[in-house]
């Protein structure tokens, strides 16, 4: 309890007395009773203690002798020192056999090995006193010293409990002094809290020392004192009302500085706890600061609610200390209001609880909405520890259960200058923020540290910017990683119907990384939906790096992307965090593509391995390959690992499967066990699916290196066909690239079906083929192998492979194909195509050689089995075709063409053709001049060739 300006403790104490000494008893039978075994004793007793007063008294006891082995006995005694006592005792013998006595008086045999009645226990007396004492300060030994504010007390008082300030004022003019621990302020009159509180300097913050408490009476608070073996233990300070409202501090002159703050933090661990502080000023600036400090050895800011504030609480901690804000409200006006809170660490390292608070309307400048609703800072080399518990064991460290809502930004993190920000971040809300050029959440690192020991639980949805952003610059870092336990990475994250990308993460500058696990197959799935741009956008620039991996996310229905990679330069690595890189996702729905990776400016971007994941009905590509050299010297480069076990189907909308779009990037991928299905046009309101895998490799000759792609879609090497894809109703055709400029292509493929093609509107190059390569310009298309793979209904023609140069110096080239193997085993199948079954041309000065057809079926073709066509250039196309089977297609079998100056080659034997419409083999050819040179030629063995 509070007396003068202390605090007194009722202090129990405890202790307890043994006694020796002797009692006697004497008795018998009683009257009438005894014939029925009821024996009555009379006695006294006498004990006395070393410590405590004698006690002499009186006692009786009735017993009853029920049996031969049962006994029953009531006493009672009584005496100056224990009172008044009674008990009873049961006895219970071994019997020797039945009884056959009841409630009759003992035998003489009974008597004789009856024991002394005694008292076997020790008598004790337990002793209760209750001392008034002075509450010790452990951290000086000294008394608490406590100046009590009642603003309806009515007079200027003195502080104590009995006459306390009856104003601030009366308390600023007392005057203060750091010898006080704790300023008390009950509720009332609002006018008489009305000026600038300063709590002072009294060595808090060092060696663990409390520094002065501003504390009300509307909450319940706890202060440590001593007990009796000098221990510290932690009691409830009196004072609590809970009838009582949060007290209304206020500055509204804005005099003493400090930006006219309400309440002023100097020295260090101080408190303020349980008031409301409005900022409103009479005149000059709109508003005051809240609580400030220019500079403080750690604080705890609790229970308080702020309003009509230019910055709620503006904090700089320069020393190792705990820094706490906790279960605050603060509440901008709209307009003025630039911070909700701002923690700023300068020097050492500070054990930040940062938990349960709440920012709205924090605005600033309307608009664009320059307020923030929590901001933490740390710089000049300094660290903000936010992991475990405090150095004091009590206090939980952290960002979490915060809620930052309907301000300009949500919160703001930013490392600087060789800092570090080490924390849990859990249970946090940023919504409705309404500055488009920032994001709900901002987390900075600029050649410094950002380390999210767990990133879990937040939700960053309808802000005007971006959900979540993570920025890295002049060689800062930043991770969210799992460590395999029972911090996962980010997990249970919802960010979604944001103004711009749900998150984003930007790593900017050479040494700048940012190390993340989206998402955790252990977790509930993230989601990242229906932003108005992306809903995760990872990017690079001037040579950032970014790795991790993405697992187990839903990112639909955003106007552009679901999943967005951009590099310009920089790498983007997602092989050294476990595998799958990206695995389980769902990117479905969302108005451009799936997934997409535009690598820009000799860009790295790896993969281990893409699988399990849904890239469906987007509204065009399930996943996009894009980028282009924007002016630098380098090609980019994607190693893809193996695209395995995804959907990448358009049943109800989107155009590709996976799309092709890039300019001097190298790509390399291998394609296993995906659904690539389309679906057929629906004119004039659906054109239909345009590629399974398909469009536009190129390459210019001014950057280094070659781009292109290698892709494997299958293995060549396979015993079974477990690793084949599904292609179905696809358009323009399942395979379809157009490889042009400087780029060097391979593309295998491997044991697959091929079934249903459609010519829309969306491709004007394909038209329906089955699988088709154009080659143009300086473009390579080499080693490439089609085996063990059937080729139906396509379109156009099964298989479409066509070269052209310019005749200017520029052609493209297509090599060494093979087109079925050395083995019937290996053979293809190309049937019920509406053209050819296999359809080669080369034009200009573009070159086709090697190339190798065998132990293939063409059969039931609209068109040729097999077409061959060379024109102009005076270039010779090599051709070996062997061992085919060309049955019943609708014109030749093999169609051999030429056309102005161009020589074609064809070696052919034992093949089957029969049954074919017009011709079993037919040469045709094509002059534009007298002069040109033209010919077929070939050695033809063995072939079969029949009506």
């Amino acid at each position: 309890y509070f007396q003068t300006d202390r605090i007194y403790l009722n202090r129990t104490r405890r202790s307890e007395s043994s006694y020796g000494g002797v009692d006697a008893e004497v008795g018998g039978p009683l009257p009438v009773l005894g014939k029925f075994g009821i024996d009555g004793y009379v006695g006294g007793y006498y004990y006395n203690s070393d410590h405590d007063k004698s006690a002499a008294g009186a006692k009786f006891r009735a017993e009853a002798n029920i049996n031969d082995w049962w006994q029953m006995s009531v006493s009672y005694a009584k005496d100056s020192v224990f009172g008044s006592n009674a008990w009873m005792n049961v006895t219970l013998s071994i019997p020797e056999g039945r009884s056959d006595k009841w409630m009759r008086p003992k035998t003489l045999q009974q008597r004789m090995y009856q024991p002394m009645n005694r008292n076997y226990r020790v008598v004790a007396n337990v002793k209760q006193t209750t001392t008034n004492e002075l509450a010790i300060n452990p951290d000086d030994g000294l008394p608490y010293t406590v100046a009590h504010i009642d603003p309806d007390f009515g007079a200027t008082g003195d502080g104590t409990y009995e006459t306390p300030f009856g104003s601030v004022a009366a308390y600023n003019a007392s005057p203060p002094t750091a010898a006080t621990d704790i300023i008390f302020v009950q509720d009332g009159n609002e006018l008489n809290l009305n000026g600038q509180i300063t709590l002072l300097d009294n060595g808090g913050g060092i060696g663990g020392t409390t520094g002065q408490r501003l504390l009300s009476e509307a909450v319940v608070h706890s202060f440590n004192t001593l007990d009796n073996d000098g221990n510290v233990v932690s009691i409830t300070l009196p004072g609590y009302n809970p009838a009582a409202s949060l007290p209304t501090l206020t500055n509204l002159s804005g005099a003493g500085g400090s930006a006219g703050a309400v309440v002023v933090g100097q020295g260090g661990a101080w408190e303020v706890s349980g008031f409301n502080i409005s900022g409103v000023r009479t005149a000059g600036l709109p508003h005051n600061y809240g609580i400030y400090s220019a500079g403080t050895r750690g604080f705890d800011i609790n229970r308080n609610t702020f309003v009509l504030y230019n910055r709620g609480v503006d904090v700089v901690n320069t020393a190792s200390e705990t820094g706490v804000l906790s279960s605050n409200t603060f509440t901008g006006d709209g307009a003025n209001s630039l911070h909700g809170a701002r923690i700023t660490q300068t020097a050492g390292t500070m054990e930040l609880a940062f938990h349960d608070n709440t920012a709205t309307n924090n605005l600033g400048v309307v608009p664009p909405g320059t307020g923030t609703g929590f901001e933490i800072i740390a710089n000049g080399g300094s660290s903000i520890d936010g992991v475990g518990t405090a150095a004091d064991g009590v206090t939980t460290l952290g960002i979490t259960g915060n809620t930052a809502t309907s301000n300009g930004t949500g919160m703001i993190m930013t490392a600087d200058g060789g800092a570090t920000i080490n924390t849990d971040f859990a249970r946090n809300t940023f919504s409705n923020n309404t500055n488009a050029t920032t994001s709900g959440l901002v987390v900075n690192s600029n050649a410094s540290t950002v380390i999210f020991n767990s990133f879990d639980t937040v939700t960053a949805s309808n802000n005007a910017g971006n959900g979540i952003a993570f920025n890295t610059t002049a060689g800062g870092t930043l991770s969210a990683l799992s460590d395999g336990g029972d911090n996962l990475g980010m997990t249970n994250i919802n960010a979604s119907n944001n103004g711009v990308d749900g998150f984003v993460a930007t790593s900017d500058g050479a040494g700048s990384a940012i190390n993340l696990n989206i998402g955790n197959a252990n977790s509930t799935t993230n989601v990242f939906s229906s932003n108005t741009q992306n809903g995760i956008s990872l990017n690079t620039t001037n040579d950032g790096a970014i790795g991790g991996s993405i697992i187990n996310n839903s990112a639909t229905g955003n106007t552009q992307d679901g999943l967005a990679f951009t590099l310009t330069t920089g790498s983007i690595d997602l092989t050294g965090f476990g595998s799958p890189s990206i695995g389980s996702n769902n990117f479905t729905g969302n108005t451009r593509h799936g997934m997409s990776i535009v690598n820009n400016t000799g860009g790295v971007f790896t993969t281990s391995l893409i699988s399990e994941n849904d890239f469906s009905n987007n509204t065009e590509a399930g996943m996009f390959i894009g980028g282009a050299a924007l002016g630098g010297t380098d090609t980019a480069v994607n190693t893809l690992g193996t695209i395995d076990s995804n959907n990448f189907n358009r049943t109800t909308t989107g155009t590709a499967g996976i799309l092709f779009g890039s300019s001097d990037v190298r790509t390399t991928a291998s394609i296993y066990r995906n659904t690539f299905i389309g679906r057929a046009p629906d004119l004039p309101d659906d054109d239909g699916a345009s590629f399974g895998v398909g469009g536009t490799v190129d390459g210019t000759t001014t950057v280094g290196g070659n781009g292109g792609v290698t892709l494997s879609f299958g293995d060549l090497a396979a015993i079974d066909n477990s690793l084949t894809n599904t292609f179905q109703d696809n358009g323009d055709a399942h395979i379809g690239l157009l490889l042009i400029g400087n780029t060097t292509n391979r593309v295998d493929i491997d044991q697959h079906n091929f079934n249903t093609t459609y010519d829309t509107t969306l491709n004007s190059e394909f038209t329906g083929e089955g699988v088709g390569f154009i080659v143009r310009d300086t473009a390579t298309l080499t080693n490439s192998t089609i085996q063990r793979s059937i080729i139906q209904n396509s379109a156009a023609s099964g298989l479409l492979m066509t070269v052209t140069g310019n005749n200017l110096g520029d052609f493209g080239t297509i090599n060494n194909i093979t087109i079925g193997g050395s083995t019937s085993d290996y053979g293809n199948l190309f049937t019920t195509n509406a053209g050819h079954g296999i359809e080669m041309a080369r034009t200009s000065d573009a070159v086709m050689t090697n190339i190798n057809i065998r132990y293939n079926t063409s059969t039931a073709n609209t068109l040729n089995g097999i077409d061959l066509t060379a024109s102009a250039a005076n270039k010779t196309d090599t051709y070996t075709v062997n061992n085919n089977t060309v049955t019943n297609n609708g014109q030749s079998g093999i169609d051999l063409r030429v056309e102005a100056d161009a020589i074609l080659s064809a070696n052919m034997d034992s093949n089957t053709i029969t049954g074919n419409t017009l011709h079993g083999i037919m040469t045709t050819e094509l002059t534009n001049s007298v002069f040109d040179t033209r010919r077929i030629t070939g050695a033809w063995t063995r072939n079969y060739i029949a009506e």
